[in-house]
């Protein structure tokens, strides 16, 4: 996760000011919503080593009246990332994390998430695992396969994958979570 605001060459914030105080708490929210290293929050001048005329470097914050922020998210030029950025709820895992992070910014509550996720890999190999059957709270979510998404990305059936599975409005407390793919013993556990 990646958070660039716009920043002045002397090094201070561009006006007006809330581009780096949001980039803040976007940074923390991606990186545990994504469940991925971060690379901060920083100003678009010293992330790229120097900046256009006085700043800010990148266009998108230099050319803007308000305050402003650049997300590289977690998907840039990273093909994990991207393959992951295939999937719809992967971006409205992506939204969410925007949504709560404008409402902490704006010192409101955020609602109770209710949200699973997570990615299915093999334990051996590390490598995602397509077609798995992810069972919650009596709801099933079966992680993305060549047939149901990545045909329209790639002609080789083999070469995409992620995992990835998403339930929303899930009760709080423990549920069971039940984990199931051809090839593979069955796994049943908790989540909280």
């Amino acid at each position: 996760a990646l958070l660039l605001w716009g920043q002045y060459s002397d090094g201070l914030e561009k006006v007006p000011n809330g581009g780096k105080a949001m980039s803040d708490i976007i940074v923390g929210n991606l990186t545990k919503g994504y469940r991925i290293p971060t690379r901060g929050s920083v100003g678009d001048c010293t992330f790229y080593g120097g900046c256009t005329g006085t700043g800010p470097y990148l266009s998108v914050n230099r050319l803007t009246n308000m305050p402003s922020e650049l997300s590289e998210a977690g998907f840039h030029t990273n093909p994990m990332q991207n393959s992951l950025n295939m999937n719809y709820e992967w971006k409205r895992l992506e939204a969410k994390t925007f949504f709560w992070s404008i409402i902490k910014f704006k010192g409101a509550n955020r609602p109770y998430p209710g949200i699973v996720t997570g990615k299915i890999t093999d334990s051996e190999s590390g490598q995602q695992i397509n077609g798995a059957t992810i069972t919650v709270d009596g709801r099933t979510y079966k992680t993305d396969t060549y047939q149901s998404l990545f045909y329209k990305y790639s002609t080789d059936s083999t070469l995409l994958r992620n995992g990835f599975y998403y339930f929303e409005r899930v009760p709080g407390g423990n549920q069971q979570i039940t984990v199931s793919a051809p090839g593979y013993e069955t796994y049943v556990g908790t989540v909280a």
